[in-house]
């Protein structure tokens, strides 16, 4: 019997986007205009995206929290679906800021259309490049692939 999560991952893969399978079912994607990981995790009830970006402050002011909260604030008021949060631990002087959006139907193994699926990722690609364009303050960057067209690069 297949999972809920191989619906969604076969959704995906209809959709013609790179993946790349991980464990407990869950699976990454790339998309060809914006080669950046993200991270799928679906069970019965949601559709979660996820996606790490990493700010990395510019001058002196960039260093504190205050300056990382005002950017998370504006970034989170600029997007549509995608909310984004932050730890207080730092990774090379950067700040690693988790994007997210978890989607439900309101219904237990809801059917995604191939329309649904696809506009999600748009909405989701249209928050992401929005974000990684927002550097007031911060260098953004994201884990992108070397090559979104081979799978062996995820």
């Amino acid at each position: 019997m297949h999972s809920y999560n191989d619906y969604v991952l076969a959704k995906f893969k209809q959709r013609g986007f790179t993946v790349r399978e991980l464990e407990d079912g869950n699976f990454e994607f790339v998309h060809e205009s914006l080669p950046a990981k993200t991270h799928v995790y679906a069970n019965d009830y949601f559709i979660q995206l996820t996606t790490f970006v990493y700010a990395i402050p510019r001058g002196f002011l960039g260093r504190f929290k205050v300056s990382r909260d005002s950017f998370l604030n504006r970034a989170n008021q600029k997007t549509n679906l995608m909310k984004l949060t932050c730890s207080e631990v730092k990774f090379d002087d950067a700040w690693a800021i988790q994007c997210q959006i978890k989607i439900t139907s309101g219904e237990v193994k809801f059917l995604y259309s191939d329309d649904s699926i696809a506009n999600l990722v748009k909405l989701w690609l249209q928050d992401l490049a929005g974000i990684l364009m927002m550097s007031e303050d911060f260098d953004i960057s994201a884990m992108l692939t070397k090559n979104a067209n081979q799978e062996s690069d995820l």
